[in-house]
């Protein structure tokens, strides 16, 4: 705010004063003002936010396919290599000494391609400005030496780093209490992908209370029986509404999303309550204790339907919401 700071209170355990002649009361004094937020600190403060060991050590989360994304399959795996260094040598290969081999031994030109660090096991990204070029310089693949190490070329391909895996469960879901401006494709994506899901349709809408969609799950379980919906609020052109009707009379920023204010991003929180309505389950039986014949042979068919008793306005598993 026009380079201005933002000072503390501390109370001074030694500094005290006496309030009608009586009892000792702690003076409260003013810290120094800081210039920067890095020089503030509170000694009381064991922890801060976002340190390592306050972090979960692993997270799993679920990007949507999109057309941009296809594209950009089918671009890299016509006119990007990947290069690796091959041996026990020391000296990494830069982008610069690479530029420099496939000047000399395939007569690469700077305007013909883009070299860049490659996240491990690769060592460079090769984009090329012509697919003939890429494939030319594809052929000279263990055949050629950059800063002493053979240098092996690979087409780029969706499968590098990855390892398989699958969304098993086809599940139906409604949402209650879903806000309505939400109830778009986008939106509904949105959702699911947090809840480790994919949508595969939205069915027609009964009523504006709840919505219904079709998607494939990585664990039903993991599903919350309600879940909260925080959606940022738009940038305002004026100061904050006093009443509804102000509210709905406010203009936004259409296509404005930046922070609403400079210390913090305002949302809007809607609690929503999920329910389980039918999971396609194909994996293994949710049962301890059993005697190895009583289990399903292996290789045996195990895909069953899951059908649960659900109430609008109430929690799944509450009030003998039970499956069937």
């Amino acid at each position: 705010m026009g380079g201005g700071s933002v000072s503390s209170s501390t109370v001074s355990p030694d500094a005290v004063s006496t309030a009608d002649g009586g009892g000792a009361a702690p003076v409260v004094a003013a810290a120094p003002a800081s210039r920067s937020l890095l020089e503030r600190r509170f000694p009381q403060e064991v922890w801060r936010r976002g340190e390592p060991e306050l972090r979960r050590e692993v997270s799993h989360v679920l990007i949507s396919r999109t057309p941009a994304m296809d594209a950009l399959e089918l671009h890299f795996g016509w006119y990007v290599l990947l290069a690796t260094a091959v041996g026990d040598g020391k000296q990494a290969v830069t982008p610069a000494a690479m530029l420099a081999t496939l000047r000399q031994h395939c007569g690469v030109v700077p305007s013909e391609v883009v070299i860049e660090v490659a996240c491990p096991p690769h060592d460079l990204w090769l984009t090329f400005s012509t697919e003939e070029k890429c494939s030319e310089v594809l052929l000279s693949s263990m055949k050629l030496k950059c800063c002493r190490r053979w240098i092996q070329f690979s087409r780029w391909c969706r499968m590098v780093r990855a390892q398989p895996g699958a969304l098993k469960y086809k599940s139906k879901l409604g949402f209650e209490g879903l806000p309505n401006q939400a109830w778009t494709t986008a939106s509904v994506k949105d959702v699911l992908k947090q809840l480790g899901g994919e949508l595969i349709e939205i069915l027609p809408p009964a009523s504006r209370r709840e919505i219904e969609v079709m998607a494939w799950l990585r664990d039903p379980s993991f599903v919350g029986k309600v879940v909260t919906v925080e959606i940022p609020e738009p940038k305002l052109t004026k100061k904050p509404p006093e009443s509804m009707d102000e509210y709905e009379a406010m203009p936004f920023e259409l296509g404005d999303y930046g922070p609403s204010s400079p210390r913090k991003k305002n949302s809007l929180l809607y609690p929503v309550i999920c329910h389980m309505k039918e999971v396609f389950d194909r994996g293994p039986l949710l049962a301890e204790g059993l005697p190895d014949e009583w289990l399903p042979a292996e290789g045996e068919e195990r895909t069953r339907k899951h059908i649960f008793k659900t109430v609008l306005g109430k929690i799944d598993g509450t009030d003998g919401a039970e499956g069937v």
